[in-house]
């Protein structure tokens, strides 16, 4: 089963890699050379698979999130591609429908390239703000218990608390805490990034305690995936 799984990460990202050369021979169809085309298609898969072999060797530490970034950037431009491409279709389709004379000019072929690029940077703007900035839900739920007062209970899951994101992350939570009043918190897994280096580098267990000495109920917590990742 563990080959198994290793074969089909292998597959998934030769895959990847096929996607983000065609996207970005797209992407530079209006300049590219046939020595420009063999090195893009050298380059991608030699990062791919150089990353993948550090990564299931642990070259160094967390080296596998060399590999997950890699791939967030072949999404990204497979994405980007696909999108622009796909709304070039449709322009196509309705230039045909109205039989206009269909015909790409330089202009238009650069403009798409710019806006894929823009798009790419775009979904890295989105992507970060919403890994930093923290989805707040609120839900009422009614008991039919006899409680001398609303109890108030939030749910902080996935922190990743590690290199990325330490103490301004602990600390946020902390003044979401007390700006609604919170009298417990459950927090469901993945409070560490794998493991616990950077919780002890940076001294986050003051923060982490401050934040657990407000809660009048208390903090209960399980482990994640990522608690437990390399059993460590």
């Amino acid at each position: 089963m563990r080959y198994a799984f290793f074969f089909t990460i292998f597959l998934l990202l030769q895959l990847f890699s096929l996607g983000t050369v065609l996207s970005i021979q797209w992407w530079l169809q209006p300049w590219i050379t046939p020595t420009l085309q063999t090195t893009i298609w050298a380059s991608v898969f030699i990062i791919t698979n150089g990353l993948l072999v550090l990564s299931v060797k642990r070259a160094f530490a967390n080296s596998y999130r060399w590999i997950s970034g890699w791939m967030l950037v072949m999404h990204f431009m497979i994405l980007t591609a696909l999108a622009v491409s796909l709304l070039y279709a449709g322009y196509l389709l309705v230039i045909s429908l109205s039989d206009s004379t269909l015909h790409q000019s330089n202009e238009m072929a650069i403009g798409l390239r710019v806006l894929a690029l823009f798009l790419f940077v775009g979904l890295f703007i989105h992507s970060l703000y919403s890994a930093y900035a923290p989805v707040i839900r609120k839900l009422s739920i009614n008991i039919d218990k006899p409680l001398t007062k609303p109890l108030r209970i939030a749910v902080a899951s996935d922190l990743h608390i590690g290199r990325l994101f330490g103490v301004k992350a602990i600390d946020r939570l902390h003044q979401l805490m007390i700006r609604s009043g919170v009298d417990m918190l459950l927090m469901p897994g993945d409070i560490m990034d794998d493991n616990t280096d950077a919780f002890n580098e940076y001294h986050m267990e003051q923060n982490l305690a401050e934040l657990c000495s407000i809660l009048p109920r208390g903090v209960y917590a399980t482990l994640g995936n990522h608690d437990l990742y390399g059993h460590e």
